[in-house]
């Protein structure tokens, strides 16, 4: 099956698969930028994508239903929400990060 993330405020989880020495580190759902000195890691628009199927979809996937508490990325849709036992929380891109939705107003008054 197929997992689909959007990086989390605050948040930074290391790519699976193996790290080359003296590079930066890379992050799930994050993209790396360098300007001069200055290295950031804005979340990136569209989801990172793993496979169940291997071993570095397994290994998020552990992460993930393991830090339920503190789950380290959004899930993209509800089949990967479930499949780390999350709630689905809808998140709309807000300059650099992924952040929840706000509710929208109806017009239709106030709901107590």
């Amino acid at each position: 099956m197929k997992l689909r993330f959007y990086a989390r405020p605050g948040y930074m989880c290391s790519m699976p698969g193996p790290r080359v020495q003296g590079t930066a580190p890379r992050y799930v759902g994050r993209e790396l930028k360098v300007e001069g000195k200055l290295i950031t890691n804005p979340a990136t628009r569209e989801p990172m994508t793993l496979d169940t199927a291997n071993r570095d979809g397994q290994r998020i996937l552990r992460q993930m239903v393991a830090d339920k508490a503190e789950h380290p990325l959004w899930p993209a849709d509800r089949e990967t929400a479930q499949m780390c036992q999350l709630p689905f929380v809808e998140v709309e891109y807000v300059g650099t990060e992924w952040q929840p939705k706000k509710a929208e107003k109806t017009g239709k008054g106030e709901v107590s």
